[in-house]
């Protein structure tokens, strides 16, 4: 007795299921394969030349795509491995012969053949630090930068000739006060020797104060007029154009203005006041540096110099060989 086989479909396994699986996989890999060959052939075709570069032709079995290698199986087609990177790689350039009869160009930033070595280490531009060969440094450089301080000796002249003008011109406008002082202080006396026995007269009074600054006004007047005005207008005094000398301004080398003119006058009145100071304002110009300021002077940030800049120095030619 024989067993009929059963008529019920077969149910794929779970090996049957991966194999198929697989094989879709593979499938999908080759068309994709295909794909990325197909059109690296493509840009390599269309991709112009470079200059300088030779391209290769493709062969025949490249161009032909789906042309089966010798020796494989019937049905297979040869197909290229994809690059890894994007794109193809460049290939290696062959720099062009020079043409025959035609001399090389020299390098961008090289030296023509023949020509002088450069030096490595050029020689400074001359500034302001440097000395240029022929011309003589010291107090000839420094007259070149500005005005110098002027010489002392001038300086005392000229200021013995203002001081003259100036008492000159205080004593005649005020001849009249001093007058009237003078008798009333002699009318004081006169009248206390008619006193018996011993009296003390007083000098100072209201009247003799009365023309004590009458006087310092007309010193302030004749000192605006002659000293301060003209040294802010023209920087020097009648003595110092007598002198050659002129009254500038310390920072900016020119003539100072009229508030730094009329200062540096007052504080020389006023310093005068006190014998030993006014003496000691004089001579402090001996002693200081660099630019031999009284104290006047340095009240009002001004200094004394000559009226013509001192001339250039000369420069000094190449030492002669001795015979």
């Amino acid at each position: 007795m024989t067993s009929a086989p059963s008529s019920s479909p077969h149910r794929p396994g779970p090996i049957d299921l991966l194999a198929l699986a697989e094989a879709e996989v593979e499938a999908e890999a080759q068309a994709q394969a295909q794909a990325e060959a197909l059109a690296l052939q493509q840009r390599q075709h269309h991709r112009p030349p470079q200059v300088g570069t030779s391209v290769p032709a493709p062969s025949a079995e490249a161009a032909a795509p789906g042309r089966v290698a010798p020796g494989s199986a019937p049905g297979s087609a040869e197909i290229p491995a994809p690059a890894s990177g994007r794109g193809v790689a460049p290939a290696p350039t062959t720099a062009p012969a020079p043409a025959p009869g035609r001399a090389a160009a020299p390098a961008r930033g090289s030296a023509p053949a023949g020509a002088p070595a450069s030096n490595p280490n050029p020689a400074p531009a001359p500034g302001r630090g440097s000395v240029q060969p022929g011309v003589r440094s010291g107090a000839g450089a420094a007259g070149r930068r500005g005005p110098r301080p002027a010489v002392l000796g001038r300086r005392l002249a000229a200021r013995l000739v203002d001081l003259a003008v100036v008492v000159g011109a205080v004593a005649a406008l005020g001849a009249p006060v001093i007058q009237q002082a003078v008798a009333h202080v002699q009318e004081k006396v006169d009248s206390a020797r008619l006193l018996p026995g011993q009296t003390k007269v007083w000098l100072v009074d209201p009247q003799t104060l009365t023309a004590l600054g009458q006087l310092a006004l007309g010193l302030l007047v004749v000192g605006l007029f002659y000293e301060a005005l003209p040294t802010a207008l023209w920087g020097r005094t009648l003595g110092k154009a007598l002198f050659g000398l002129r009254v500038l301004d310390r920072r900016s080398k020119q003539k100072p203005g009229f508030g730094r003119s009329l200062t540096r006058w007052l504080s020389y009145q006023l310093l005068l006041l006190l014998p030993l100071v006014g003496l000691l304002d004089l001579v402090w110009c001996m002693v200081d540096r660099p630019w031999r300021q009284c104290w006047h002077d340095k009240i009002g940030r001004t200094f004394v110099a000559p009226a013509r800049p001192a001339a250039p120095a000369r420069p000094v030619g190449p030492a002669r060989p001795s015979k």
